[in-house]
């Protein structure tokens, strides 16, 4: 919870500046904003995230019993992709900013396709709940992986001027 409410806030916070900064003249200082954005975000779902998921399978048996013990595992296996969510989430904007719907698009179309897969996949196997996450959690940290990317790649091109 704390972690969305500081995702949410930054979010808005970068979003309208990227907005500001979306010029032909400003693509530098875009760049900028997002790379100090994202590496702030980084170091402080890190400090956030992290930890919690690793001691995760010995808090939440020792708080809610033993019968708990695979939710502390689902937490553990689930905390690479709440840490890639914190810090792709607030900079989502970045290709609607870029005026890029159409990679947007495509990229949320891929997500849903290869987590899709990835359910209906283990489903038809009967693979376990563990491992289940455990692909879903991969997935997802592919597929926000995959979107960083191409924030980056996008912002590093120049911006080419199309006169109306």
């Amino acid at each position: 919870l704390p972690a969305n409410v500081i995702g949410r806030s930054v979010g808005q916070v970068f979003t309208a500046e990227a907005a500001k900064l979306a010029e032909p003249t400003s693509s530098v200082e875009l760049l900028r904003l997002f790379r100090r954005t994202a590496v702030r975000l980084s170091l402080v779902g890190a400090v956030l995230i992290l930890p919690l998921g690793l001691l995760a399978p010995h808090i939440v048996p020792f708080i809610f019993g033993r019968a708990w013990i695979p939710a502390g595992t689902y937490i553990l296996l689930l905390s690479p992709t709440i840490l890639a969510q914190f810090v792709n989430a607030p900079v989502s904007q970045t290709l609607a900013v870029l005026k890029r719907l159409k990679l947007q698009a495509f990229l949320d179309a891929v997500r849903i396709v290869l987590i899709a897969t990835t359910f209906v996949t283990c489903g038809h196997l009967h693979a376990s709940a563990t491992f289940t996450i455990a692909i879903f959690s991969a997935c997802s940290v592919i597929t926000y992986c995959a979107y960083f990317c191409s924030y980056v790649i996008v912002l590093r091109k120049p911006v080419v001027q199309v006169d109306a």
